[in-house]
């Protein structure tokens, strides 16, 4: 294992949030939220989250 692999800081499954967009309306914000379960999709608002639930429950 090389020294990286260690690091606790180092997070190589999430894409920084700056490059990232909405789930559901596909728009970039400074303040993107992630879902509250799985913690993996983001969204722009709670509005957009509770629009999207429908097609993201299948894979949360």
């Amino acid at each position: 294992m090389a020294a990286a692999d260690n690091d606790p800081n180092t997070n190589t499954t999430s894409a920084p949030l700056s490059t990232s967009f909405c789930g559901h309306c596909r728009q970039r914000t400074s303040s993107m939220q992630r879902c509250g379960h799985c913690r993996l999709q983001l969204y722009c608002g709670r509005d957009c989250q509770k629009k999207h639930w429908r097609k993201h429950k299948l894979v949360c």
